[in-house]
């Protein structure tokens, strides 16, 4: 059995506490154009909690420059309500950052699930 770093066990933990916290805080707070999705895929924290990166998607992807205007526009109230929600040392500063490899493999799969393979006939007729 491998037993894990008890300090990056935390982190993870942390990480996860803010991910979850963040995608409620985002949708009760903050008002987008309809047909705007975003979602969450990762969440990085420094260790000494200065810094926080979030990596979100966009769904459709060429709005990602309108939610990072909005999230900017919001980022001191979103900042506020996390502090109130989670009780960590030190509040990190958060930094949105778009996660294009998510989004280019997102988008692989969907071209991958818009193809149509015919299924071989196996009893070789």
């Amino acid at each position: 059995m491998v037993r894990q770093n008890a300090g990056s066990f935390r982190m993870k933990q942390i990480n996860e506490l803010i991910m979850r916290s963040l995608s409620s805080i985002i949708l009760q707070t903050v008002d987008f154009p309809d047909g705007l999705i975003f979602t969450i895929t990762k969440v990085i924290t420094s260790k000494d909690f200065a810094t926080c990166k979030i990596f979100y998607i966009c769904n459709p992807e060429e709005k990602h420059a309108i939610f990072a205007n909005i999230i900017k526009k919001n980022l001191k109230e979103i900042r506020e309500v996390l502090a109130d929600e989670i009780v960590i040392r030190k509040m990190p500063s958060l930094k949105f950052i778009f996660d294009a490899k998510e989004a280019e493999a997102l988008h692989m799969d969907l071209l991958i699930d818009g193809l149509h393979i015919p299924k071989e006939d196996r009893r070789g007729e």
